[in-house]
Formats: C-alpha cells, structure tokens, sequence
C-alpha cells in the first residue's frame, strides 16, 4: 500500500495493477495536491496512476487512519509517444494547479530520448466545476500533447548520452512553463528548455559550460558538471539548478544566467555566475 503524510500519517490503498511495480527497478515519482485529496503517482515507463479522495470533508477531519477514495490508471490516448523500459534518457514531473486560468487541473510531463530526437508528452487532467459534473458522465476531462524535436537542432546541437539522469524536468507552481535540463557529455552543450505546456512554444537557454575551463573536460569528470536537480522559485521568476559537483547556478524565465553573489560563512565572492561555495573541490 502508498503511504501519504498529509497532516498525518494516512494510508492510501493501492490497486492490483500498482502491484507489478513493488520489486520492479522502476522508478516511480509522487505527487500530491495541495488539499492531499488526489494523488499523481508516475512510472518512469510511461504510465500514469490518478488517486481521488471520497471524503467530503477535510483530511485532518476524517477519523482513523484510512482514506477512502479510488484509483484510476491514465491512459494515453493513441497520438502520445511514452517512454519504454530501454530509454534510459527519461524524467518526469507534475503539478497541481487551481487558479482563475487553468482551472481545477494537474499538468504532467514524460520527457525521453528516441533515437536522435528529445521527445517531450504532456497531459493535463481537468476536473470540471460541480455544476457541470452533474450533467457529464466524466468526472474529468484527458488532454494529451506530444512533441518532438531533433538533438541536433538544438544550439547548441546535443547528443544522446545513454545514461540514467541526463534529463530533468520541473513545472512552475503555477503550471504556466516548464523548464528541462538536457545534459551533455561535453558540459559546452549541457541547456535547459523552457516549454510551454499543451503546446510547441520552446526557448532554450546554454549553460555556459556549467564553469567548466579544461577543453575538452576529461571523460572521467564530464558527469560533475552535470546538473543534479533543478526548483523553480515560488513565483516562476528563477530557476535554480545544482551540479554534480556541488555548484549553483540561477537562471532567469526564459532568459540567461543570473550573476551572483556570496557572502557569509567565510565564503567571499564577487560578481560570478556559479556559486560554488558548496564545491566539492574547495571542501
């Protein structure tokens, strides 16, 4: 069974078809709404598991520790390319959204390489209003996008690299953008796309060689500059990403890195656009 800490600990039942997942090397991402009514549970693989609360009141209302509520498998439509078991070069995300423009929704993303191209799917789940579920049979309404675009055209071109972690994804709170990291065997190529959801709109960023200075780096340390994880600031001006090799790098939406500063800690520098005062080298 899922296990969801909300306010407590609540125990979520899971289906028989989540099952083929518990002694699998697939890896599996939660995400869970702001109220902790549903739950988004993703498989590397491609596939995708909706839960919905039943419970009319608030979850730290709810007496016991058991939640009752349903599962649901999404499944693609026949236009959307997933990602299998042998696409290596794969990462996901979601969130969930509720304001005045999307609406009651959840927003998630497969990001994989085919061959020689970046393949990016995208589908978003929207709940309809009260009103309108009484007259529809479908709770929900199932979008999905897929687009494709060749390594090679990217600027800088990129490769595919064949390795677990080369591609990491992360939607903006409010859903409006995602940015996706695509490393590279040679940090000079190593960018980040920023995608507009549902559609084509794509802008993408170089990072400089992530401070890399030795041309051509060596083999043995070409995955230290490769980036580890990347957050959006609460309000999508930002995002931070951190190397492999400890280093932090801003940038700004849609734009290009951001020049900082460090002080405190005896950790002194001037105007620089990679902080690494969490160097692994400098400890």
């Amino acid at each position: 069974m899922l296990v969801a800490s909300v306010w407590n600990v609540l125990v979520i039942p899971c289906t028989a078809w989540l099952y083929r997942y518990r002694n699998s090397t697939v890896k599996l991402s939660l995400f869970v709404s702001n109220d902790g009514k549903r739950v988004l549970l993703l498989a590397q693989v491609g596939a995708a598991f909706l839960w919905e609360s039943l419970e009319e009141q608030d979850l730290p209302s709810v007496p016991g520790a058991r939640l009752g509520g349903r599962w649901a498998e999404v499944l693609p439509d026949g236009q959307a390319s997933l990602p299998q078991g042998e696409d290596m070069e794969s990462a996901v995300h979601a969130v969930f959204v509720a304001d005045e423009v999307l609406g009651d929704c959840c927003l998630a993303c497969f990001a994989f390489i085919s061959g020689e191209a970046l393949v990016l799917t995208t589908v978003r789940l929207h709940w309809f209003e009260q009103v309108e579920r009484c007259i529809r049979a479908a709770p929900l309404w199932v979008q999905w996008a897929t687009q494709t675009q060749l390594l090679g055209e990217l600027v800088p071109a990129c490769q595919p690299v064949k390795s677990r972690g080369a591609l990491l994804a992360a939607f903006t709170t409010d859903g409006s953008l995602l940015a996706l990291a695509i490393n590279q065997i040679n940090p000079k190529a190593t960018q980040v796309l920023f995608v507009k959801p549902m559609s084509r709109v794509t802008v993408s960023t170089s990072l400089q060689g992530c401070g890399s200075t030795a041309r051509p780096v060596p083999a043995s340390s070409a995955r230290s500059y490769w980036v580890a994880g990347v957050s959006w600031t609460p309000d999508g001006l930002f995002l931070a990403c951190m190397l492999q090799r400890g280093a932090l790098l801003m940038l700004s939406r849609l734009g290009e890195l951001v020049t900082l500063t460090t002080s405190g800690c005896s950790v002194e520098f001037g105007l620089w656009t990679y902080d690494y005062g969490y160097d692994t080298e400098t400890l």
